[in-house]
């Protein structure tokens, strides 16, 4: 047979862990007869890895934002149904489906793509299930992460794609629950990773020389991606002492392999390590550039000790005996890490928090991790003869799926529990570190018979990567029923959401005093119900205000999304997207007195600042946020993330009621009391000093105002001129030498030119 493999290979930057996947993928399928197509983004970067002998096809290309990929997957949908009209005669999708009409099935390899941080590549991996599913190609998706973030729409999406196939491959437990929420369980096998015994697979020649030699058991690996210490400005320097520690306590090498980077730059992990070896004050350790997956994955298999925030070193060093230390700073991260060490029997305080660097003990845990590693290679090797059959029948169990017509993978049971190598005494204290019994985000949800909009907004909150919040719903005079209804139904916050039920409105401003004052944390987000973060969100803010205690709050580039309700439906459609806001490095105190800068969901601040400003002003019906922001930035600016938009501030033109925005439907609201707001201010500022300064500033604002519209005026004279002058033909030079004239004089008046 021939098998279309789709993996996220041919990329830009090169990924050890994706491309090893589909190394394995090929070889397996190659053991059982049959011809791997490689589908990539770069077919050429892929011969180059994978060998000139290969077939090779492009494969999908989604786009990023939310609303583009769900609408491209709809269009889509609509081809396979026989519309396909509806998408133009050059786009990719109908080679694509040629490319599919040209083989006998498809599998879609491992990875940790299925996820909504990750959206664009779960829609690809849905579309080209779907695909297959509509030429009558069978599917199978091999060892899976999915979530944990997942919203409502990404969820429904990927149900669907995931329901084509004949088995679904989970490589953790976490991910099992989580599948078999999705499609009948039977559907879903517990798997190793695809590249668990990647040494099976031989080494290409085209990987090209071997930066020195792989093998070193007085070796630590480390591998550490770009921000995966959270902002690595703090936790980085602490790495690099660790390391110190371990080199000039036991004579190591410490050997950083990228597995994240742009062959031939600087860039990902390469950059990332540099920093790291710089910090370090032990000239043994060594910068390696990015190389072939398979080399990159024998280095870890021959290493004395890994330590990664990377998933697949420690995919490839179990394989090998090699113990392990795995750093976390988000859900997704430590649900992988833990997931690959647990399937080997290693307990989970083998995976440390990222705050735990910080602690003065991680230097001698990381010695005793050293000192102990044998202990936990015997038992990796004791497992490795039953991991290893386990995995053959899985790929025997795929094969036998795909060519047998009609056929599902035969089930499998729940994987037996490993015996259990539990982590060195140092390393489980580190790994029960408990920061407080206090969640660190207090997350204000303020509602008012809005269940679908509240629906959405509790699914938005459940899929943050960053999971040490609590929920504080306030109903501000809504029905209560409604309200209860929907947080019961949203289990993936079980346990976290407090629900307060005003009778009567008190107004937007005190639901959210009444929330922060019902509610401990650190820090405080507000989320209003119709409104949505990108998965990330809480991670990076809460990273940043962590990295920087001087800064009392941050905010995010902030993307105005236009949405309409559909009737049919009863679920909100977007129609568009705008950037709201961007260009700042910070947001001032002389921007915020214009207009208000900082919509709340893009802001997350520290819940001392209450002492020293207050709380919100309930008695403002609305602009109440801008309004605190404005006295917020009077103790400091407050920086915005760089990047891509982290808030999505949904908007809905022509709505009114319940469903409407304040900002829209409460207009006139907001521009009275905006004038009544400011001449309170303007009160205040007379009282205090006298009305001198605002007479003369009044004076000259607009004695300099009635200059420029006299200007303006003139110059539209001239402009309503030379387009007679055109319209009639009339060729006049001296004419024509007073327009100019008249045109330059008014350039040097508006300082345009000298």
């Amino acid at each position: 047979m021939r098998i279309a493999v789709l993996g996220d290979i041919g990329q830009p930057v090169y990924h050890v862990g994706d491309e090893a996947m589909t190394h394995a993928v090929g070889h397996e399928l190659r053991e059982r007869g049959h011809v791997p197509v490689y589908l990539s983004r770069d077919p050429d970067d892929t011969r180059r890895h994978f060998g000139d002998d290969v077939e090779v096809a492009r494969s999908l290309v989604f786009p990023w934002p939310p609303v583009d990929r769900e609408r491209y997957l709809g269009e889509i949908r609509q081809v396979l149904t026989g519309n396909a009209g509806v998408l133009p005669a050059h786009d990719q999708v109908f080679a694509f489906l040629e490319v599919l009409r040209g083989v006998d099935a498809l599998v879609v390899a491992g990875g940790g793509n299925l996820n909504s941080t990750y959206g664009w590549l779960m829609y690809e991996r849905v579309a080209a299930l779907e695909a297959a599913a509509a030429l009558g190609r069978p599917t199978v998706v091999t060892g899976q992460t999915i979530g944990p973030a997942l919203t409502t729409t990404d969820r429904e999406n990927l149900a669907r794609g995931l329901a084509s196939a004949r088995t679904v491959g989970a490589r953790e437990s976490a991910t099992l629950t989580l599948a078999r929420s999705l499609v009948p369980a039977a559907l879903v096998r517990p798997v190793l990773d695809d590249a668990a015994f990647l040494s099976r697979v031989p080494v290409p020649p085209v990987a090209g020389p071997v930066s020195g030699s792989t093998a070193g058991g007085d070796r630590v690996v480390v591998t550490v991606a770009p921000g995966s210490l959270g902002y690595d400005d703090v936790l980085l320097p602490r790495l690099a002492a660790a390391l110190d520690h371990l080199v000039a306590r036991r004579g190591v090498e410490v050997h950083l392999v990228p597995h994240m980077s742009t062959p031939g730059t600087d860039d990902g992990d390469v950059a990332t390590h540099r920093r790291l070896a710089d910090a370090m004050s032990s000239d043994r350790v060594a910068v390696l550039p990015i190389e072939h997956a398979l080399v990159a994955a024998r280095r870890a298999r021959e290493a004395g000790l890994v330590l990664t925030t990377r998933y697949h070193p420690a995919v490839f060093a179990a394989e090998s005996g090699v113990p392990v230390l795995g750093v976390a700073s988000s859900a997704y991260t430590r649900t992988r890490l833990r997931g690959a060490l647990e399937n080997w029997g290693l307990a989970g305080e083998f995976v440390l928090p990222a705050e735990a660097l910080d602690d003065p003990a991680f230097d001698d845990a990381l010695l005793e991790a050293w000192d102990r590693r044998e202990e936990v290679r015997a038992h990796l090797t004791d497992q490795r003869a039953v991991l290893a059959a386990r995995a053959a029948a899985d790929w025997d169990a795929y094969a036998a799926a795909l060519e047998a017509p009609g056929a599902l993978a035969s089930p499998a049971a729940d994987a037996r529990v490993m015996p259990s190598c539990p982590a060195p005494p140092a390393l489980r204290a580190l790994a029960d570190r408990d920061r407080s019994a206090v969640p660190a985000v207090a997350v204000v949800v303020r509602t008012k018979d809005r269940p679908q909009m509240l629906e959405r907004a509790l699914d938005d909150i459940a899929a943050q990567t960053f999971e040490d919040l609590t929920v504080v719903v306030v109903n501000d005079g809504g029905d209560p029923r409604a309200v209860d209804d929907v947080v019961v139904g949203t289990a993936r916050l079980a346990g976290r959401v407090t629900v307060i039920h005003h009778a009567t409105s008190a107004g937007m401003e005190a639901a959210s005093n009444a929330a922060i004052k019902a509610s401990e944390s650190d820090f405080v987000a507000v989320h209003d119900d119709d409104d949505t973060w990108h998965p990330d969100f809480l991670e990076r803010t809460v990273g940043f205000l962590r990295a920087h205690p001087e800064e009392l709050a941050v905010t995010t580039h902030t993307e105005i999304v236009w949405e309409r309700l559909d009737d049919a439906t009863g679920r909100f459609v977007a129609e568009g997207r705008e950037p709201f806001e961007h260009g700042h490095p910070v947001v001032t105190l002389s921007l915020l007195l214009r207009y208000n800068r900082m919509v709340p969901i893009s802001l997350l601040y520290r819940r001392r600042v209450h002492e020293s400003i207050g709380w919100f002003d309930a008695d403002l019906s609305v602009i109440g946020d801008w309004e605190f922001n404005m006295r917020l930035a009077a103790l400091r600016p407050v920086p915005v993330l760089g990047g891509e938009p982290l808030a999505h501030w949904h908007q809905r033109p022509g709505t009114g009621g319940a469903l409407g925005n304040s900002v829209i439907s409460q207009a006139h609201d907001h521009h009275r009391l905006d004038h009544l707001l400011r001449d309170e201010a303007l009160r205040q500022a007379v009282r205090t000093r006298g009305a001198g300064e605002m007479l003369y500033l009044t004076r000259y604002i607009d004695d300099r105002t009635g200059d420029l519209v006299r200007e303006v005026a003139e110059l539209r004279r001239v402009v309503e001129l030379q387009q007679e002058v055109l319209r009639h033909a009339v060729v006049d030079a001296g004419l024509i030498g007073v327009l100019r004239r008249k045109y330059h004089g008014l350039r040097r008046r508006l300082g345009l030119e000298r």
